[in-house]
């Protein structure tokens, strides 16, 4: 039957159950600890209290928390020369009757690594009857305890993750603004390395996130109609070139065009200044039918010009 939980009745009729699962599926199925109070910090106050200030936690759906400023725990005493480790619990039990305590587990002695004694994990939403939160573990060397380590993970609130996701995208925003524009270098000019034995051809800037020091990726097109991609990582000396496709005979090579001599119209929203560029080149081909790029300050287009007309269809690339 359907149970109207945020409701009157008249009679209860909310559980613990009921708020859990609304917990479980708001803040995750974890184990968590929530952003409010001193967060449970724990300190040792000598060599046998250990003390947690105030705070509140979720367990598998189930909030607790330490009421007033503190609570405080016994830690058994250490063993001269050897090492261990203790942990601290809140158990948390739902039946036969619900309720919590801080369970301390001592750890074994050792003369080597310790390690961190096992407990109870559980989860309460999957029809176990008690579980652990792990709070912290202390270091015992020899007789002295060492300062707690926490374990308790913090949640994140609806504003935080609005916070750390605007942050990212602002970091995006930031990225993309700063990203120069496609541009189009003779081999010569560029004054980096050329790919393969070409001394002639065009190379593509696809992103140049820094002009003084050409940090980016590159396409090249060499005269010979083989092309290369390459990457030329901040304060390296050369491109890495890596050849993506050869020319089926040395005939064929991509031409290239300035923006005041391209013969065809260009991309409604291509600012004054550009190059472009044929991507099928045949020497034989007088029609000059096939597919273009347009790169400019404001973008890039893929155009295509089929024989017998005057005009490119162009699309934002």
């Amino acid at each position: 039957m359907a149970h109207l939980i945020t409701s009157h009745k008249g009679e209860p009729h909310v559980s613990s159950a009921n708020f859990a699962r609304y917990h479980a599926g708001t803040l995750g199925p974890g184990k968590y600890l929530l952003p409010v109070g001193k967060r449970m910090a724990c300190t040792m106050q000598d060599s046998n209290t250990l003390r947690i200030l105030s705070g509140a936690a979720v367990c598998t759906g189930y909030e607790w928390e330490v009421e007033g400023d503190f609570e405080e725990v016994t830690i058994e005493n250490g063993v001269p020369g050897y090492k261990r480790i203790d942990l601290l619990t809140a158990h948390i039990e739902t039946d036969p009757v619900e309720r919590i305590a801080w369970k301390v587990y001592r750890g074994e002695e050792t003369t080597g690594t310790p390690v961190v004694p096992g407990y109870i994990d559980g989860d309460l939403q999957e029809g176990d009857i008690v579980a652990e939160h792990a709070v912290c573990s202390v270091l015992i060397d020899g007789i002295n305890p060492q300062e707690p380590k926490m374990l308790l993970q913090e949640s994140h609130t609806i504003e935080g993750l609005y916070a750390d996701l605007s942050k990212q995208i602002n970091d995006v925003r930031d990225s993309l603004s700063q990203t120069k524009a496609y541009t189009f270098s003779e081999f010569r000019s560029l004054g980096l390395n050329t790919p393969g034995s070409s001394s002639y051809g065009r190379v593509l800037d696809c992103s140049i996130y820094d002009r003084a020091r050409y940090d980016g990726y590159f396409t090249a097109f060499g005269s010979q109609g083989n092309s290369w991609a390459g990457f030329l990582r901040a304060g390296a000396a050369s491109v890495t070139w890596t050849l993506t496709a050869r020319a089926p005979g040395a005939e064929w090579a991509p031409r290239f065009w300035w923006w005041t001599n391209f013969p065809w119209n260009k991309p409604a929203a291509m600012n004054g200044w550009g190059r472009f560029m044929r991507l099928d080149t045949d020497p034989s081909d007088t029609a000059n039918e096939g597919y273009f790029l347009a790169i400019s300050t404001n973008g890039m287009w893929w155009g295509y010009r089929t024989n017998g007309t005057n005009d490119i269809t162009w699309a934002k690339a």
